[in-house]
């Protein structure tokens, strides 16, 4: 993948074609904003078709009208609609845009495409300084714009958007360590491990389900696929590309995957800066990317993996959000989970951006699709741009599972010990991220559990929910390029349980038609609090921490209320019938 280097002011020619995304008001609020309720059902039947959503929900006819009318006045062409999804794409030369959507220009140097095997070269284009701003003449028509772009590829001045993941504290580290080992005397476990350790129900895998998995850079190789399979005897899973804005997968040479292996496992040194810690960085995105697939796939081979590959940018993300939740291929296959293993500190995005992904996650909780997202591996810091203590987005969302990670010691094939994941792996540090967000308020359903004020000294959501093996000391087996390795990180989380999820809906359904998990955070909380103790359908984290926060009995800020005890948490997921 190309990353955008540093931006500094430049003079960018105005006939220069620029684009910008709209995103057009909701008809109206969609109830219980932010779970505050806390009634969600998680096995409601009435989430609607996407369909009946549309109706309710699409893009009012009269605002497309106003923005058709307000782009012939400033000469500008509309080049899509997306009703459903309320986005309007607007074009037109960079001067009209600049002085339409009130953005100052800068000049992006990144680096382009380049053959296999060959360094990047240098391009560049447009993007905004500052803007873009909402026009007086859409007040009310438009929430927000996005985008302003000459090519897509470039990353907003104001946004730190690096392929993944989280950034790590640590000076001249691999900022968004995957931190995959070769196998070694360790005790790795097994995807069969992983399953009995962590209650996944038995007699199912998956099948009838559907799991979006979003990637902004990278790609896999099916060959590593069809091995890794092959491998762990499991069959291969069905598995889908859906291609947004010109992204592709992307997969990076063998040779820059074996060099990242060697460098997390400490037979190389860290780039400092440069092509060459780009290129461990692509190579990196391209791990990322097949240890998604490849552990969602082991843990459920029987769900259907739909792949979307997207921009690293707010429009590119945006886009591919979008087009997961509302889109062509999510109408067609119904996907009942979305994974995000992606992510930044809050204060890395602007307001606009989170609102509108948060209203998106939102549409996906009405829907009845289930979230999970990484909350980070860089501690509680997050490496956030002011230096202070930050938790992940979009985790932060209220409506999504954020997902924390753990060091679980296994021996016998037996889970014997579980901790906060904060560890120094041949010098690349890495730790769960976790704590208060200062975007989102405290929603009804967390307001039981002790989530501490956030860095302004403020109430707000508490993350992560729930927590997963992420210690890639000890993860299980992937294999990429050929070369075997393990997985780590919060981002082997999401998978793993968007895979758990996946399974819980297979047999869900199979007790009642239309049964899933849907929106899980409220029931999630009603049922760890209602329980305690060994009812508890979580096992808790009792010792380490993440820098700023510390384990503890019941929710804490560093692994949620702990990791999966998969029958109790199932038995509370099952519909009561009532008594006759």
């Amino acid at each position: 993948m190309a990353h955008p280097g540093p931006a500094s002011p430049s003079p960018k020619d105005p006939a220069a074609e620029l684009r910008a995304t709209l995103v057009l008001r909701r008809p109206k609020m969609l109830a219980d904003s932010h779970g505050n309720s806390g009634k969600q059902s998680v096995h409601c039947r009435n989430h609607p078709t996407h369909s009946e959503f549309a109706a309710e929900q699409s893009a009012l006819a009269a605002d497309v009208r106003t923005v058709r009318a307000f782009a012939r006045t400033h000469g500008l062409q509309v080049e899509e609609v997306q009703r459903h999804s309320r986005l309007m794409l607007l074009s037109g030369p960079a001067a009209a845009m600049r002085q339409v959507f009130a953005a100052s220009p800068i000049q992006l140097h990144a680096s382009a495409e380049a053959p296999k095997g060959k360094a990047p070269a240098s391009r560049s284009f447009a993007s905004t300084a500052s803007g873009p701003d909402v026009p007086a003449a859409l007040a009310g028509a438009v929430d927000a714009v996005f985008g302003i772009s000459a090519q897509p590829g470039a990353v907003r001045r104001g946004t730190h958007w690096r392929s993944h993941k989280q950034a790590t504290p640590a000076k001249n580290h691999l900022r968004n360590p995957a931190l995959i080992r070769a196998k070694s005397a360790l005790s790795q476990p097994s995807i069969t491990d992983l399953e009995q350790a962590y209650g996944f129900p038995p007699g199912t895998d998956g099948k009838g389900q559907c799991i979006a998995i979003l990637e902004f850079g990278g790609g896999y190789r099916r060959e590593d696929l069809q091995r890794y399979f092959l491998a762990i005897e499991r069959k291969l899973p069905r598995v889908t590309d859906v291609l947004v804005d010109g992204a592709k997968n992307d997969p990076a040479p063998d040779a820059l995957v074996h060099r990242f292996f060697d460098v997390v496992e400490g037979k190389r040194p860290v780039p400092k800066a440069g092509r060459a810690l780009d290129e461990i960085e692509s190579a990196q995105c391209t791990v990322e990317v097949t240890m998604d697939l490849q552990l969602a796939g082991a843990l459920a081979p029987g769900a259907h993996l739909l792949v979307y590959f997207g921009l690293p940018t707010e429009q590119g993300i945006v886009h591919t959000l979008s087009r997961a939740i509302h889109g062509a291929e999510a109408r067609r296959h119904k996907p009942s989970v979305i994974a995000i293993s992606w992510g930044e500190a809050e204060p890395s995005f602007s307001e606009p951006f989170t609102t509108h992904i948060d209203g998106l996650l939102q549409d996906a909780a009405r829907l009845g699709i289930t979230v999970c997202a990484s909350s980070g591996d860089g501690g509680s810091r997050n490496s956030s741009p002011d230096g202070k203590d930050a938790v992940n987005f979009p985790a932060s969302s209220p409506y999504c599972l954020g997902c924390g990670g753990t060091t679980a010691k296994f021996a016998a094939d037996q889970l014997v010990e579980e901790r906060v994941w904060n560890a120094v792996h041949h010098g690349i540090p890495g730790a769960t991220g976790g704590g208060v967000s200062r975007r989102f308020a405290l929603p009804a359903w967390q307001r039981d559990v002790p989530v501490p004020a956030n860095p302004l000294s403020l109430p707000g959501r508490g993350v992560p929910d729930v927590a997963g093996p992420a210690d890639p000391a000890r993860g299980p087996m992937i294999l990429v390029a050929g070369r075997a390795g393990s997985a780590g990180g919060t981002s082997a989380v999401v998978p793993f349980w968007a895979a758990l999820v996946a399974r819980f809906n297979q047999a869900l359904h199979r007790l009642e038609a239309g049964a899933r998990c849907g929106y899980l955070n409220p029931l999630l909380y009603r049922l760890a609090s209602k329980a305690g103790g060994q009812l508890s359908p979580f096992r808790p984290i009792l010792r380490g921490g993440n820098g700023g926060y510390v384990a503890g009995p019941g929710w804490n800020p560093c692994t949620g209320f702990g990791s999966p005890i998969g029958e109790k948490l199932f038995a509370g997921l099952v519909p009561r019938r009532p008594a006759r």
